[in-house]
C-alpha cells in the first residue's frame, strides 16, 4: 500500500533506514526528509501526508512545536517520536504534546505495528470525515431541493387538522405562512387554509388512498394569508411501520393556479373560437393538403350557404367543394392555391359555386397554408364568404356609374370640387378645351390664383357661405374666352362636409337671347308707343281734315260766287292759303302715323338727293358745309318721292339745327348694303323685315349729339329740344319710313355729333310711274242725285254745296244706318254715294257692304282723312269706284266725279 511520510531527521541514513524497512514490509513509500520548522511547514503544505516520524534529538524541533505547526495549518496527522534513549519524563512530555507514540530507534520492530495502527485509525477517521461531509452535502442538496421546488414538501399527521410535523421553506411562497406557523398548528392548521368547499373532497381522497395503501393525487383550492385563492396540486402517500401501522403522511404540494388559468383561458378561447366560427357569415374550414385536400373541419355555415351538409362532403359525395365550382373557374383556383403553397403566402380568390337546387352563387375565399416544423405544408385554413348580393350590388353600381357617366356626358355643365381651403381638387367636363384655363393650370390651386380679380371677392364670399351654412349659393359672372365674353351661372353646394361642389353652366346664349328679348321688348314698346301716338296723330289729322274740308270748300264756293273785282277775294284767298298750310300739318301728322297720301313709283335715291341739293344748301345755316357722297347704279326703291324728299329735308334741317351757330359739317351719303337679321334687329322699326339688299341715305353732322334718354324720345310726336320746334319733323320721318317698310339706325353721343342712316328695301321689278301731269280743267257740270254719308255736319254741308254747284242733287245722312235707310228708299234715283270711312255707329266698310247688297252696281266714292292706300286696302276687289282724301276742294271733287260718272 502507499504511504506518504515526513521524516524529521538530522541523519539522512537514519531516515533512509526507516524507508527501507517500510519498503521491505511492502509499502510504497513517498517521503520527504526535513530538519527545521520552515521546511516542515513547506512539506506539510506541499501535499497531503499520512504520518510524521520525528527524531526527538533534532535540536530546533520538538514534539510540541510540531503539534503546534499541525494545529496552525489545521492538519490532523499522526506524529510518532523516535529517540535513542528511553526516558520516562520525555515519554510523558511527548505523549502530552499530542504525539501518537514514542519509540526507541533500535526497536524498529515496534515502529511498523505502530505505523500500521495509525494508518488504520487514520483510514477510519478519514472515512468518517468523508461520510460526515457527504451527509452534510446530502442535507444541503435536500434543503436546496426543497427550497427551489415550486411548492412545499410536508410530513403531517392523518388528523382532521392535517397537523404538520415538517414543512419545507416553499410553504411561505405557497401559502403566505411561515413553516413555523403551521408546524404543530402553532398559528393555523393546514385544514383551515383549504377552501371550505374543498375540505371534504380532500379528506375523502386521502382516506381512500390510505385505506388502499396507495399514493394519492388531487387538485383543490387554498386561501393564502392575504386572502388570495390558489389552485394547488398535491401528491403524497402514507408512511407505514413494519406492523403496517400508519405513521405519517408525506408528500408535495405545488401551485397550479397559472395552469388552471391557462386552462380556463384555453377553454374561453375555444369557446370564443367556436362562437366566432359558428357566427361568422361565412364558411370556416380546414383541409389537409397531403390527403388530397380532405376536409377536417367546416362550420355550420356550409349548409346555409351551399345547401350541402358537412357529412355529405366528408362522406365523399363531394370532395371538398371542387365539384361545386364552375369548370371555367377551376384553372385559376388551382393556380392560385399552388402558388400560395409554393410561396407560403395567403391567397384570395373569387369563384362561382353551383349550389343545391341549381342555384349559382358568387363566393370570395380568403385562406392561407400552414406549415409543419419540417417546412412542409400541412393544411389550409380559410374562410369563404357568399358575395352574391355584393356582386349584384357591384353590377348595379357599375350600371349606375355607367348611367351617371352618360348623364355627365350629356350634361353641358362644368363641375368642380373645391376643398375647405378653396383649392380645386377635382373636375368634370366633356370638353376640356372649353375651360377658362387648362386643368394643369387650375388643379391644386386656390380660387384667387385661377379666377379673374374682378370676380374673386364675390366668388369666395359665395364659396364660404356654402361651406358654412350648407345652403346652395348662386353666382353669375362673365369671362373673356377666345376673344369673346362668355357668361356663366354657377351653383355652389356643400359636398362631403368639408368640400364644395361647383356646377357651372354656360349661359352665353341665354344672356344673348335675354339681351335680344329685352331689345325686342324695347323695340316693341317703342313701336307700340309710335303706333299709339300714330293713332292719336292720325285721329287728330282726320278731325282737322274734316274741319279743313269745310273751310276750303266754303272758300272755293265763295270764290266761285264772288265778283272777280270784289275786295273780298284777297281775304278769301288768304283763308285758302292758311287752310292749305293747316292741311300740310295734317299731312305731316298723317305721315307720322303712316297714313299719309302715298303715290308709289320707282325711285333712284341718289338722284332724288342730287335734285334736292340746291334746295338743301339754302335751307341750312350759312356756317354749315354740306358734303355729298353719292353711290352710282343703285337698285331702285319703291316709294313716294314727295315723302322721301320730306325725310331728307327733315334730317338735313335737324342736322343744321344741331350744329347751331357754330361751324360744322353735314355729310350726306347714299349707298347700298346687304343687311342680315342681326344688323336689322339693332335698328328702329325692325318689324321682322327680310334680310337682303337695302339702299340707304346717311346724314351725319358734327353737332351737339344726343344722350340715350333723348334718343329714346326723338320720334315721339310733339317732342322737341328747340324752343320754336313743333316736334313733328322726326315723327313724320319715322312714319314715312314705316310706310315704306324701311328702318333707321342712329349713332350719336353728346358733343360728338349724330348720324341718321335710313334704309329702304330695293326692288327688282320695274314699276311704271303713275304720276301724271295734271292739267287744269274747265269746270265740269254733272247731273243726277248724290247721297253724302258723313258723321261731320260741316263736311255734309260743304259737300252738298259743292255738289249742287257741280249740278247734282244731294241727299245727306249723318251716319251709316241713316244712309242705308235713305238709300233703300231712293235707290232708283241715287246715282252715286260719297261715303266717309270713319263713323261711330256704322263705319264705312260695313255701310259699303250694305249699299252693295241693296244695289250691287251703285257707284261709291270713299272719303277719308287717311291716305288712299290705307283707306282702300280693306275694299280691295270689292268694286270701290273712287277715293278722295280730305280736305278736298271743288276741283278735286269735280275730277273724281267726272272720272266715275263717265265710266
Amino acid at each position: 500500500m502507499d504511504i506518504n511520510l515526513i521524516l524529521i531527521e538530522n541523519s539522512e541514513d537514519n531516515a533512509l533506514s526507516i524507508i527501507r524497512e517500510l519498503n521491505h514490509r511492502g509499502y510504497k513509500t513517498l517521503y520527504e526528509i526535513v530538519s527545521d520548522p520552515e521546511s516542515i511547514v513547506k512539506a506539510l503544505i506541499k501535499e497531503p501526508r499520512d504520518i510524521i516520524i520525528a527524531d526527538y534529538s533534532v535540536p530546533e524541533v520538538n514534539s510540541l512545536k510540531i503539534m503546534n505547526l499541525l494545529k496552525e495549518n489545521n492538519l490532523d496527522i499522526p506524529l510518532i517520536i523516535i529517540s535513542e534513549i528511553i526516558n520516562e519524563d520525555i515519554a510523558v512530555e511527548v505523549m502530552k504534546s499530542g504525539a501518537r507514540d514514542y519509540i526507541i530507534k533500535d526497536n524498529f520492530k515496534r515502529l511498523l505495528p505502530v505505523i500500521e495502527r495509525e494508518l488504520g485509525e487514520l483510514k477510519i477517521k478519514r472515512e468518517k470525515i468523508k461520510s460526515e461531509k457527504e451527509l452534510i452535502e446530502l442535507k444541503r442538496q435536500f434543503s436546496t431541493l426543497m427550497n427551489i421546488l415550486p411548492g412545499m414538501t410536508y410530513r403531517c399527521r392523518n388528523d382532521t387538522d392535517w397537523t404538520m410535523d415538517f414543512l419545507s421553506e416553499g410553504c411561505f411562497s405557497l401559502t403566505g405562512y411561515k413553516p413555523s406557523h403551521l408546524i404543530g398548528n402553532k398559528k393555523i392548521s393546514y385544514n383551515n387554509i383549504i377552501r371550505p368547499q374543498d375540505r371534504e373532497f380532500v379528506w375523502n381522497q386521502v382516506q381512500d388512498a390510505v385505506k388502499e395503501k396507495k399514493p394519492f393525487q388531487m387538485a383543490y383550492r387554498i386561501i393564502t394569508s392575504c386572502g388570495e385563492e390558489k389552485y394547488v396540486w398535491e401528491q403524497g402517500q402514507g408512511i407505514f411501520s413494519d406492523k403496517e401501522e400508519l405513521l405519517a403522511l408525506e408528500g408535495f404540494i405545488s401551485d397550479i393556479t397559472p395552469l388552471k388559468r391557462s386552462e380556463e383561458a384555453l377553454r374561453n378561447s375555444e369557446y370564443s373560437y367556436r362562437t366566432l366560427t359558428e357566427n361568422l357569415p361565412g364558411i370556416v374550414y380546414r383541409i389537409f393538403i397531403k390527403e388530397n385536400y380532405r376536409m377536417q373541419f367546416f362550420n355550420n355555415m356550409l349548409e346555409t350557404m351551399t345547401g350541402f351538409k358537412p357529412e355529405e362532403l366528408r362522406k365523399g359525395e363531394v370532395s371538398y367543394i371542387d365539384p361545386l365550382i364552375l369548370s371555367e373557374d377551376r384553372p385559376d383556383i388551382i393556380k392560385i392555391i399552388h402558388n400560395s403553397i409554393r410561396d407560403n403566402k395567403p391567397f384570395q380568390i373569387e369563384y362561382r359555386l353551383m349550389c343545391k337546387k341549381g342555384l349559382l352563387r358568387y363566393f370570395l375565399e380568403r385562406s392561407r397554408p400552414v406549415y409543419g416544423e419540417d417546412g412542409k405544408p400541412l393544411y389550409i385554413d380559410g374562410v369563404i364568404f357568399d358575395i352574391t348580393e355584393t356582386k349584384k350590388a357591384e353590377e348595379a353600381l357599375k350600371e349606375s356609374e355607367s348611367r351617371n357617366r352618360a348623364l355627365l356626358k350629356a350634361i353641358p355643365d362644368f363641375m368642380f370640387i373645391l376643398d375647405k381651403n378653396g383649392v380645386f381638387v377635382d373636375y368634370n367636363t366633356n370638353d376640356p378645351s372649353l375651360l377658362y384655363v387648362p386643368p394643369e393650370e387650375f388643379m391644386g390651386k386656390h380660387i384667387s390664383d385661377v379666377m379673374p380679380e374682378e370676380i374673386v371677392k364675390s366668388y369666395i364670399t359665395c364659396y364660404k357661405k356654402a361651406l358654412e351654412t350648407g345652403e346652395t349659393q348662386y353666382l353669375e359672372y362673365s369671362l373673356f374666352i377666345d376673344g369673346k365674353d362668355k357668361y356663366f351661372e354657377e351653383r355652389l353646394a356643400l359636398c362631403d362636409k368639408d368640400k364644395v361642389l361647383a356646377v357651372i353652366r354656360d349661359i352665353t346664349e341665354r344672356k344673348i337671347a335675354e339681351k335680344e328679348r329685352k331689345k325686342l321688348e324695347a323695340q316693341l314698346q317703342h313701336t307700340q308707343k309710335l303706333e299709339s301716338l300714330g293713332v292719336l296723330a292720325g285721329g287728330i289729322a282726320h278731325d282737322f281734315n274734316n274741319i279743313l274740308t269745310g273751310i276750303l270748300g266754303y272758300a272755293d264756293l265763295a270764290l266761285m260766287d264772288i265778283s272777280p273785282v270784289s275786295p273780298a277775294i284777297e281775304s278769301i284767298q288768304n283763308v285758302v292759303t292758311a287752310a292749305k298750310r293747316a292741311a300740310e300739318l295734317t299731312k305731316q301728322m298723317l305721315a307720322y302715323s303712316g297714313k299719309g297720301k302715298f303715290m308709289v313709283q320707282k325711285l333712284q335715291l341718289s338722284e332724288i338727293v342730287e335734285e334736292m341739293s340746291h334746295l338743301l344748301e339754302v335751307s341750312i345755316s350759312k356756317k354749315c358745309i354740306l358734303k355729298y357722297n353719292f353711290a352710282q347704279n343703285l337698285l331702285p326703291l319703291e316709294g313716294d318721292a314727295t315723302q322721301i324728299r320730306q325725310i331728307i329735308m327733315n334730317l338735313i334741317t335737324n342736322a343744321s339745327e344741331a350744329i347751331g351757330e357754330r361751324s360744322g359739317v353735314i355729310a350726306v351719303t347714299t349707298g347700298m348694303m346687304d343687311c342680315d337679321r342681326a344688323y336689322l334687329s339693332e335698328c328702329y322699326l325692325d318689324e321682322n323685315l327680310p334680310e337682303g339688299l337695302y339702299v340707304y341715305i346717311e346724314v351725319a353732322d358734327t353737332g351737339c349729339g344726343m344722350t340715350k334718354e333723348i334718343q329714346n324720345k326723338i320720334f315721339d310726336p310733339f317732342f322737341t329740344t328747340k324752343f320754336t320746334g313743333r316736334g313733328l319733323g322726326l315723327a313724320a320721318v319715322i312714319g314715312i319710313v314705316r310706310s315704306h317698310k324701311g328702318v333707321i339706325k342712329i349713332y350719336s353721343e353728346p358733343l360728338r355729333g349724330t348720324t341718321f342712316k335710313v334704309m329702304f328695301p330695293v326692288i327688282k321689278l320695274q314699276i311704271e310711274d303713275t304720276e301724271k301731269e295734271k292739267t287744269k280743267q274747265q269746270l265740269w257740270s254733272g247731273q243726277g242725285t248724290i247721297l253724302v254719308i258723313d258723321d261731320e255736319k260741316t263736311v255734309r254741308t260743304v259737300a252738298k254745296a259743292m255738289l249742287n254747284k257741280l249740278g247734282f242733287n244731294v241727299i245727306t245722312a249723318e251716319g251709316g244706318r241713316e244712309g242705308i235707310e235713305i238709300f233703300i228708299s231712293h235707290k232708283e234715283e241715287i246715282n252715286a254715294v260719297l261715303l266717309d270711312m270713319t263713323m261711330p255707329d256704322m263705319d264705312g266698310e260695313e255701310t259699303y257692304r250694305e249699299l252693295r247688297r241693296v244695289k250691287s252696281n251703285i257707284k261709291v266714292i270713299l272719303s277719308s282723312g287717311y291716305n288712299e292706300q290705307e283707306a282702300t286696302d280693306r275694299f280691295s276687289g270689292k268694286g270701290l269706284s273712287g277715293f278722295i282724301q280730305k280736305p278736298y276742294r271743288v276741283d278735286e271733287l269735280m275730277e273724281t266725279l267726272q272720272k266715275i260718272m263717265e265710266q
